[in-house]
Parts: structure tokens; C-alpha cells; sequence
């Protein structure tokens, strides 16, 4: 694409160039197959090193990302200071972090948050050192 004004000053785009459609066998495979040979490379669908290629799974990240950012930047992590005297050992602030964010991202009870837990990924410093919370951190954090 190429930016451009038109005679009145206003902008436009207009297509310099075309690749082709991008799907199995189109022109994007024929123009990857044709560089490859041009480095010399062997260009049959067999000798890809991704064919058979698949995803097992993966974790989300973003919306949990962005919690966290406001969650500091609010300066919540300060609340542990109202709990600092109690015999508590367990991370009460990371369980009661991980309920909001699961309240936030995916609302469910209690009972869902460590199966929540299990499909989100998390900051290296969100808490659970010692290993994911379990369902009686998680009562315990809201007694805290």
C-alpha cells in the first residue's frame, strides 16, 4: 500500500502490490516455494519443517496483564499491611488478587479460580511462590 493526497489535499491509499490470497496451495505458497528454490533450498510440501505443526494449548495473558498493571499502579498491594500481625502462611494478597482478577475476567465463585488459574498465565511477581492457591487459601483470604 502507498499513501498518497489526492488534488484536494486529502489523504488516500492505493495497492503498489499484490501478493495473492493467502491459503493452502495459493499464491503465497508458490511465491515461498519459489524463493526457496532460489536459495537453493528444497521446495516440495514434504521437506516444510512446520507440516505437522500443531498447538496443544496456550495460556491468555493480555487481560490479566493489564489487571495487574492497574492493580499496581492503584497501589492495592499495600492492603497486606492490614493483615501484616496475623499468622497467616499463605499468600492471602496473591489469593485475593487472583479472586478479583477471575472476578474481572471470567466470574465465577471460588471454586473456579484455581481452574482459572490453570488457563491464564501470570506475572513473574503476581505471588504463589509456593505453588498454586488451593480452594482453602482462597476462603482463608477472604476471612483475611
Amino acid at each position: 500500500m502507498e499513501s498518497f493526497r489526492n488534488e484536494d489535499g486529502q489523504p488516500r491509499q492505493r495497492t503498489t502490490c499484490t501478493l495473492g490470497r493467502l491459503e493452502p496451495g495459493g499464491d503465497i505458497d508458490k511465491l515461498i516455494a519459489a524463493l526457496q528454490r532460489a536459495r537453493g533450498l528444497d521446495a516440495s510440501p514434504a521437506s516444510n519443517p512446520l507440516n505437522g505443526l500443531r498447538s496443544e494449548g496456550s495460556r491468555c495473558a493480555g487481560n490479566v496483564w493489564g489487571l495487574w498493571q492497574l492493580w499496581r499502579s492503584l497501589g492495592l498491594d499495600a492492603l497486606a499491611a492490614a493483615w501484616r500481625r496475623s499468622r497467616v502462611e499463605f499468600d492471602a494478597l496473591g489469593c485475593q488478587r487472583a479472586m478479583v482478577f477471575n472476578r474481572l475476567c471470567d466470574p465465577s465463585g471460588e471454586l473456579g479460580v484455581p481452574r482459572w488459574l490453570q488457563t491464564v498465565a501470570l506475572p513473574l511477581d503476581f505471588g504463589f511462590e509456593d505453588g498454586a492457591s488451593q480452594h482453602q487459601h482462597l476462603l482463608r483470604a477472604m476471612d483475611v
